[in-house]
């Protein structure tokens, strides 16, 4: 398999939350695998907004994400903009 991405990825199985925004709903995630540039998350078969919050601390802090593909239970993510302090 040819890897296609610019940063390679550390693998992990930490739990954290998504924010999907007002009426969307906050839902837990496993993340896989993460780099500085993004992440591939285990979610389920829930489909993503076009942006959404990521955080690994019940939103003491956030990172905006985009969903760079989605196929079974998983996704992969886009890191976008800087990390957030606070909600």
């Amino acid at each position: 398999m040819i890897e296609r991405r610019a940063a390679g990825r550390i693998p992990l199985s930490k739990g954290a939350r998504v924010d999907f925004g007002p009426g969307r709903g906050i839902f837990a995630a496993l993340v896989r695998d993460v780099s500085d540039r993004g992440a591939r998350l285990q979610l389920g078969g829930l489909t993503p907004p076009a942006r959404f919050d990521l955080s690994f601390d019940n939103f003491l802090t956030t990172q905006s994400c985009r969903p760079a593909w989605v196929e079974g239970g998983y996704m992969g993510i886009a890191f976008v903009g800087p990390l957030k302090r606070g909600r």
